[in-house]
């Protein structure tokens, strides 16, 4: 952290002395260097506090350079604003490292519950053949003594700490419960979308001419149905690494199931519910085996990610002389170059601009806004929720994480925002190696995903993340309901 401090205090000088290249490669460094400190201390890359430092940190180092005209050297407030946020972010989960315990203790000590079942898992399925991969069902029993109170202990964590084997029970008829979700998700997606179709009239992506024509694609309360679709690939991954046996029939609808799930956003020309919806799955994947390449898996989500980004961009009537008169750069650099830069640089500007002009806070309204939209409260008040946006242009509205905090309550918003998601943070890197219930990676992934583009928008007071938590909330109640019932029924 003082490193941190340093750099930032130095990016801060090098931003007056318009040294803007200076002050970026300060904190871009700075944010490297945290990514990296802390995946030292989670063992693993895919860990909240540092993907949000990497996110961030990062983020605001880059919009330190100040390659376009549209950017300038920001208000003191805004600096302000940005340390303060990520010192809280990051000095609330110190704190509860040390108050609680780190969250990595039994992922440092390769003994997180996950582990134990793929290799219960893969010991079963060794057995059928006649083979152990694995070292030796004694040296499991070594490795987890059963407590008195029927708990398991692991004797190499140093912090003796007890826990539940999780997922022990998960059998077929757990896991069903899951392919279910996965077929119920996609078809609702697909008839919500055939619906919002038949109404307007058009598809986006068939669509030419018109660069914000997927905009208007939504019909008020029926487009999150249409979009939970992005769920299903990372329900699709929990399932094909938990089940034991996967018959050719549930093979055949996970494929359809995620054909749907991709073809969605592709037809909505949704370059973000696309990006998110394979993030999501690749998160979730990594969280459960952490010990992957990435050329694994990051590898091959990006190869996949690209061209789809490309085609939808080109899908969505914007070519390249309407993005540079957009962006403003000022150097004539290439559209794979200005498009990524301006998309995370801009945001911080954006900020900068609220602090520069807002006249007066809303105290509270701009984050109810989930609550108002989802309640439909939005139509019958809506002097609820017009508030201008601040922009340093119009067709350039995408924010960074703290902006509507700021708008609501100034410093202290941020402060207090920041200091929510950290406890958070902690709470679910804590309960990342305790999955009992496999739907708790994905509440995990999508704070990893939101983590991971912290500059990209205001997360928490947007009512498809909450739409999104909901239904994962839902779907761990669920499997929770019909995992004892069925373990009733076998004690019957």
């Amino acid at each position: 952290m003082l490193i941190y401090t340093i750099c930032y205090l130095a990016a801060f000088l090098s931003d007056r002395m318009r040294l803007y290249a200076v002050s970026g490669i300060l904190l871009t460094g700075a944010a490297i260097y945290l990514f990296y400190n802390e995946g030292l201390k989670a063992g693993s890359i895919i860990n909240l506090r540092g993907l949000f430092s990497l996110s961030f940190v990062g983020g605001q180092g880059i919009s330190c350079f100040k390659l376009s005209y549209l950017q300038e050297s920001w208000h003191i407030v805004t600096w302000l604003c940005f340390f303060l946020g990520f010192i809280s972010f990051w000095l609330i989960f110190g704190w509860a490292c040390n108050k609680f315990g780190s969250p990595y203790a039994l992922r440092n000590a390769q003994t997180p519950e996950c582990n134990l079942i793929k290799d219960e898992i893969a010991e079963d399925k060794s057995s059928k053949n006649g083979t152990n991969d694995y070292n030796s069902s004694k040296d499991k029993t070594d490795e987890y003594k059963p407590c008195k109170d029927g708990t398991n202990e692991s004797k190499s964590s140093k912090d003796g700490i007890m826990r539940d084997n999780p997922l022990k029970d998960n059998g077929p008829e757990h896991m069903s419960i899951i392919l279910y979700s996965v077929s119920v998700m996609s078809l609702i997606s697909l008839i919500a979308f055939i619906i919002e179709a038949s109404v307007l009239r058009y598809i986006p992506l068939f669509t030419r001419g018109v660069p914000h024509a997927y905009s208007y694609f939504h019909i008020s309360g029926l487009h999150y149905f249409t979009v939970m679709c992005v769920l299903v690939p990372a329900l699709s991954v929990i399932y094909l690494l938990f089940a034991k046996d996967i018959s050719l029939i549930e093979k055949l609808v996970l494929v359809i199931s995620n054909l749907i799930s991709f073809s969605v956003p592709i037809l909505c020309v949704s370059r973000f519910q696309f990006i998110f919806a394979v993030m999501l799955a690749v998160i979730c994947f990594l969280s459960i085996k952490r010990d992957t390449p990435l050329k694994k898996t990051a590898l091959p989500a990006v190869l996949f990610i690209i061209p789809v980004y490309v085609v939808l961009t080109i899908a969505r009537s914007h070519d390249i002389p309407y993005l540079n008169s957009i962006f403003e750069m000022r150097w004539n650099l290439p559209i794979f170059i200005s498009q990524p830069y301006i998309y995370v640089a801009n945001n911080y500007d954006n900020f900068n601009k609220l602090v520069i002009e807002l006249p007066k806070h809303s105290m509270g309204l701009k984050m109810l806004f989930p609550f108002f939209a989802l309640t439909g409260l939005k139509f019958i008040f809506p002097q609820l929720i017009n508030f201008p946006l601040y922009t340093t242009k119009t067709e350039l509205s995408t924010l960074t994480i703290f902006y509507d905090a700021y708008y609501d309550f100034n410093i202290a918003g941020v402060v207090i925002l920041a200091a929510a998601l950290s406890a958070a943070a902690y709470k679910l890197e804590k309960a990342a190696d305790g999955c009992k219930n496999p739907i708790a990676f994905m509440f995990y992934g999508q704070f990893a995903v939101y983590f991971s583009f912290s500059f990209f928008t205001t997360w928490f007071s947007n009512p498809t993340t909450w739409f999104y938590l909901g239904i994962t909330s839902i779907l761990y109640y669920i499997y929770n309901y019909y995992a004892r019932t069925v373990k009733l029924k076998e004690l019957k």
